[in-house]
């Protein structure tokens, strides 16, 4: 059965993007695979087994995809994101690694852990981000009292960056990372040496070396995009580094209709047709993740041609004009996001007409879309 509306994931570009970014960080810093939000839409159950052999850790958000991704590798797993004291046991039996910025949940991971099995954590300090993690000073308090609980090994400490360069260009990074090379030397002082630290997510890791450390978490940048248009060029103009997008969304053409000019379409009567007009409504909407935003401005591709959406985004469907497209039926393609030919609706052409980055776009497609390995 074909599905109605689908993401294609491409295995080859992402293996390219992890050779393009391996050649770019260098092949002694370990690789993170940031799988959080379904993979950024790209789905975890289609990416993992594809990347497992060629990454070396993976991180996630939750327990719920540290589990799915568990049962497809064997790779380290570290959880970035909250998890709750109740899930220790859990965390410790399937040998995750897991983000502690809490005493009291590391008394809870001690407490199911065994000398055979230690629990493994990274602690987080926040830098400047202010969301997880501690500040330094109370970052080397923790560590200090964690490390004289039984079967815990403190494997990691790591930051986020809230922004690398400021309004004139300048590269503001290393200030963060300051903070974060101070916890360093503090616990090494006191006998203490993680094994894994890291700091660079996409942007930084491809940019400055000082912030790769032996880690790097890449996320956005494995699956071929940068967050908008304007950071990819200015990427570009300092490294070489060819990404290729992952992900492609497409749907069907579940009608077709012919409007004499001036007719209405859409709730509210939203758009008006100018002349007579070939109308393929595809089957997909707002649910599926097209923004509703994206009416009456986006695209897409039938036939390897443009045809503009028309009127409003429906939960389910939306209406383009085919009057240009050449010769089209029920049951033929038209592509959301992907290329046909010479022709392409890229991520930052969707992103940029509703003012927002590829972030948004991809990782709020529909996690329950099939996704198709090509």
């Amino acid at each position: 059965m074909r599905p109605k509306t689908w993401i294609e994931v491409s295995k080859d570009a992402l293996l390219q993007n992890i050779n393009e970014l391996r050649k770019v960080v260098g092949k002694d810093i370990r690789f993170l695979a940031v799988i959080k939000g379904n993979a950024y839409g790209a789905s975890i159950e289609a990416v993992v087994p594809i990347t497992c052999s060629k990454v070396d850790w993976y991180g996630v958000d939750s327990l719920d995809e540290a589990i799915l991704t568990r049962t497809m590798c064997k790779n380290p797993i570290l959880i970035l994101g909250f998890v709750s004291v109740n899930d220790a046991h859990e965390i410790v039996k399937l040998k995750l690694t897991v983000n502690v910025y809490d005493y009291d949940f590391a008394v809870a991971l001690s407490e199911v852990a065994t000398k055979e099995n230690p629990a493994k954590i990274h602690i987080e300090i926040d830098s400047g981000l202010v969301r997880l993690g501690c500040f330094p000073k109370e970052a080397i308090a923790l560590i200090k009292k964690i490390s004289k609980l039984p079967n815990i090994i403190i494997d990691g400490l790591f930051t986020h960056y809230a922004q690398l360069i400021d309004e004139n260009n300048n590269e503001i990074y290393f200030e963060q990372l300051e903070k974060l090379n101070y916890v360093i030397t503090s616990v090494n002082e006191l006998g203490i040496h993680p094994n894994t630290l890291h700091s660079a997510s996409s942007g930084a890791a491809v940019l400055y070396k000082k912030t790769r450390l032996n880690m790097v978490r890449l996320g956005i940048s494995l699956y071929g995009l940068w967050g908008r248009k304007h950071q990819l060029d200015s990427i570009l103009k300092k490294v070489n580094l060819n990404l290729n997008p992952v992900i492609a969304l497409k749907t069907t053409i579940v009608n077709l209709k012919m409007l004499p000019a001036h007719t209405s379409i859409g709730y509210g009567h939203s758009e008006k047709v100018s002349k007579d007009t070939v109308v393929a409504v595809l089957g997909a909407g707002y649910y599926d993740g097209i923004d509703k935003r994206y009416g009456k401005v986006g695209y897409v591709l039938i036939n390897g041609k443009r045809a503009k959406i028309l009127g409003s985004i429906a939960m389910n469907m939306c209406m383009v004009d085919a009057t240009d497209v050449g010769e089209v039926k029920i049951g033929d393609t038209a592509i959301l996001i992907g290329k046909h030919g010479d022709e392409e609706i890229s991520v930052y052409e969707f992103a940029n007409a509703i003012n927002t980055s590829t972030y948004e776009i991809i990782s709020r497609i529909n996690p329950l879309l099939p996704r198709i390995v090509v």
